[in-house]
């Protein structure tokens, strides 16, 4: 799989949100054999935990579409699982 994303970041006082989607870009064409995936609106929300400045709130919207001959069901189930794990592995 492939992405081609144009991404954000912005920083309001102590939150920081990084944003981003799919989009298309004629000097990135699609490439035989390699299957485009795409993705968005996806963002990520930090900011300092309520009563523990130390320590992070993320929340994280994620809107992807892998394509490809997979059900939806189990691609979900799988992405979930990933968010948590990239949650866990932050720590």
């Amino acid at each position: 799989r492939d992405f081609v994303s144009v991404g954000c970041t912005k920083r309001r006082g102590s939150m920081c949100v990084l944003a981003g989607m799919a989009t298309l870009y004629e000097e990135m064409p699609q490439q035989k054999g390699v299957i485009r995936a795409e993705h968005g609106p996806t963002c990520m929300v930090l900011r300092p935990l309520a009563g523990s400045p130390s320590r992070t709130k993320l929340t994280w919207l994620l809107s992807i579409d892998l394509k490809g001959w997979l059900p939806k069901t189990i691609i979900n189930q799988v992405l979930s699982q990933t968010q948590v794990d990239f949650a866990n592995h932050l720590r």
